[in-house]
């Protein structure tokens, strides 16, 4: 399938930055790479001489038809490759690019790629916030552009031949039964967060198809950074009005947040108390959805396939926040966490996508699950089978927000692709405690069940109340109200503070800030309200930002943000996904490329172009020296015209000296130290295995009889220090020509 009428295609444009961008970047080269250039492609320059008028005859110049078609035909596809990658890119440096092939060319051949392309004036590079950055040649824009109306030469994935593996584990029952197993057990943690033995034997048990205590306490962790969970020496605490605004969301923004958090416990980040900000929080999910929407079901994607999606999806995010040019200013991918290698952080964000249930590894890649595509906590059918034995069975199709209300009163015993719960008095007094009513839960287990609920059960569930209800200690602060003033407590704007009447004009109120509850009373005719002392009790420590909630019963999340607007924008829930750089069904391409006839037919055109040139070479009377360098020139296709076959264009160098040329390789060492430039080494290690690298050469020292080398490998920087005799092969590589 072809990008070219895709919808989203302008997502995809090149960006071309202005015609005086270029000129200027020409303007700034020292003279001796200016000269050189014009020199190549104008031939003599006359004096005198004015600098803005040759670079308009060099933009003359590569402005005329004939020529654009020249550049044009000569392109190959590793050019076009390279080409649509910096287009996409939008000014990103080097090492972007490097991080865009990584896999496909080594650093040092796209190095030489780049140098190249400079010299054919395609590409050339500004300097902005002290970062070199790679831009087209926006005079070629003519020539440049249709390169990216089909994409396929970056973006190739395979349709799958088989159907991907089943989940050894629905991922709503996952983090529901972690949930439920949270609520109905004690003493989880020691003291510094860790699972305690018993513990991990529990959740070995529970999680014995899914990899057992240490990828449940990995989910434990991620609940921490998204803001469900607390736990403060060894003891935890769930957030149940964030818990509701969570579950409320459709299933594959749940699981794009726990992604988003998973990356957190991948990077082992542990900063503020495992609480990450709202802000980074949302801005990683938004990335693993944009990831995502560039996937489509039954395909399979390389990991390179899927960092390129990345990182294009990190230049959306940068040209969404900063504008076009604005993006260009800013280093290296917007998302990644400070002090964490760009490449490190994309393989943390594809594990935490893993362990989310969202992509799936394959052989050779990743295929997108059916869980990333559940985007909707709807279902006709039942979701639960509720037996005499007190069992309770739980299907995947569960909606989330039903889930939480079930695990607070079932705790649970064994997870798979079901989710198997248990009924008891400890769980329903658990339930009781927090506000749940006995009507309540046998509706909820009827409405999932779909028929009504084993006779024996709904009379041992009333029964587990009554004894519940004979005996209560209450914790709070309680309103009493003499006879004539009990009108007070129906009044809408009170009634919302009780949480139920322990007599008559005895209330006890929910938990809230007190000075608030003040307020309220005295607006509803309170003009005189009496305190003493002793029924002062102080009011539970609640969560940053999240009020506690006591005794609410079964409320929907819905309510409650009605009643608190605003409260639940942490998990920034929105109306309609929006589109990353690539939309499902958009990039299939299997691996006979579309094009592949007319690129054949250009190469054929490229080849007889050369020899062209290099025929109306062997016609002209120029020394050995400048014919070899000249013919080196059509071959790294910088010669378009004949006018250019002039001695004025020719300056010879010795680049390379291999085997015994030991002179030859200490010159050009001692050159490559004189010019800050970079060379390309071969030499063979002790076993003999081959060995390459590009380096910047430190310095040459004397080592008893030997010269030694010593060099920092570019660009990760580890110097090391190599004999000149061991060398087979030293190459100086030409230094960009926007190079200072």
């Amino acid at each position: 399938m072809s990008l070219h009428n895709a919808p989203w295609t302008t997502t995809l444009s090149p960006q071309f930055p202005p015609v005086e961008s270029w000129k200027a970047a020409l303007m700034q080269l020292p003279e001796a790479p200016f000269f050189d250039i014009l020199r190549s492609y104008l031939g003599d320059i006359k004096t005198p001489f004015n600098k803005q008028r040759l670079i308009d005859d060099l933009a003359a110049f590569l402005s005329r038809q004939e020529i654009q078609k020249r550049i044009a035909c000569l392109l190959d596809d590793t050019d076009r490759r390279c080409i649509a990658a910096v287009g996409l890119l939008g000014s990103g440096t080097l090492q972007d690019l490097a991080l865009f092939f990584e896999g496909d060319y080594s650093f040092a051949d796209l190095y030489g790629i780049v140098l190249n392309l400079e010299e054919r004036l395609i590409i050339f590079r500004t300097t902005e916030e002290g970062q070199p950055r790679l831009n087209l040649n926006p005079l070629l824009a003519p020539v440049l552009t249709p390169i990216f109306s089909d994409l396929s030469i970056l973006f190739t994935a395979s349709p799958l031949t088989s159907p991907p593996p089943e989940a050894p584990v629905s991922p709503v029952l996952a983090l529901g039964s972690i949930l439920g197993w949270l609520y109905h057990t004690k003493e989880v943690f020691k003291s510094d967060g860790t699972l305690k033995k018993r513990s991990q034997q529990d959740l070995d048990t529970l999680f014995a198809q899914a990899g057992g205590h240490e990828r449940a306490y990995e989910l434990i962790q991620a609940l921490e950074y998204i803001g469900l969970l607390r736990i403060e020496e060894g003891h935890h605490h769930i957030d149940e009005d964030r818990l509701e605004a969570f579950a409320s969301l459709e299933t594959c923004e749940m699981l794009e947040y726990l992604a988003a958090a998973l990356v957190a416990v991948e990077l082992e980040l542990d900063d503020s108390g495992r609480r990450l900000s709202r802000e980074r929080l949302q801005n990683w999910a938004r990335l693993v959805q944009g990831l995502l929407d560039s996937m489509q079901q039954a395909v399979l994607y390389s990991e390179g396939l899927l960092r390129r999606f990345w990182l294009l999806e990190e230049q959306r995010t940068l040209r969404r926040r900063f504008g076009e040019r604005g993006a260009s200013v800013h280093a290296g991918p917007a998302h990644h966490y400070a002090g964490v290698d760009p490449l490190t952080f994309f393989k943390a964000l594809l594990r935490a996508m893993e362990k989310a249930f969202l992509v799936a590894p394959q052989e050779k890649g990743f295929v997108r699950t059916s869980a990333s595509c559940a985007c909707a906590n709807q279902t006709q059918q039942p979701s639960i089978v509720c037996d005499a034995s007190f069992s309770v069975i739980v299907y995947p199709e569960i909606p989330m927000t039903k889930l939480c209300q079930l695990i607070q009163f079932c705790r649970p015993e064994e997870q798979g692709q079901t989710l198997k719960l248990e009924l008891s008095q400890e769980g329903l007094v658990r339930a009781l405690d927090r506000g749940f009513k006995v009507d309540e839960i046998l509706r909820l287990l009827e409405q999932l069940a779909q028929k009504p609920v084993v006779q024996s059960i709904a009379w041992s569930l009333e029964e587990w109340a009554r004894r519940y209800e004979s005996a209560a200690l209450y914790k709070g602060l309680v309103l009493t109200l003499a006879p004539e003033r009990r009108y007070i407590a129906e009044l809408d704007l009170v009634a919302g503070f009780i949480d139920r009447e322990l007599a008559p004009g005895v209330y006890l109120l929910r938990m809230t800030d007190e000075n608030q509850l003040l307020e309220v009373l005295e607006k509803a005719g309170l003009d005189t309200l009496a305190r003493p002392e002793t029924s002062r009790l102080a009011a539970r420590e609640n969560y940053p930002e999240s009020p506690g909630r006591s005794g609410e019963g079964m409320r929907s999340a819905s309510s409650t943000v009605h009643q608190q607007p605003g409260r639940f924008s942490y998990f920034g829930k929105s109306s309609a996904r929006h589109t990353g750089p690539f939309n499902a069904g958009s990039i299939i391409q299997t691996q006979a490329i579309p094009s592949q006839a007319s690129a054949d037919t250009d190469g054929e055109a490229a080849q007889k172009l050369l020899a062209d040139l290099h025929a109306k070479l062997e016609q002209k009377q120029f020394t050995r020296e400048q014919r070899d360098e000249l013919a080196a020139r059509i071959d790294r296709r910088l010669i378009l015209d004949e006018t250019q076959l002039v001695a004025a264009a020719v300056r010879y160098e010795k680049l390379e000296a291999r085997g015994l040329d030991y002179v030859g390789k200490v010159r050009l060492a001692e050159q490559a130290l004189s010019q800050g430039a970079l060379v390309e080494l071969y030499w063979r290690g002790p076993k003999g295995e081959a060995n390459r690298a590009i380096v910047r050469p430190l310095a040459l020292e004397k080592s008893g009889a030997e010269l030694m080398l010593r060099a920092e490998q570019y660009p990760e920087g580890e110097v090391f220090t190599l004999a000149v005799g061991k060398i087979s092969l030293l190459r100086r590589l030409k230094r960009s020509i926007f190079s200072d």
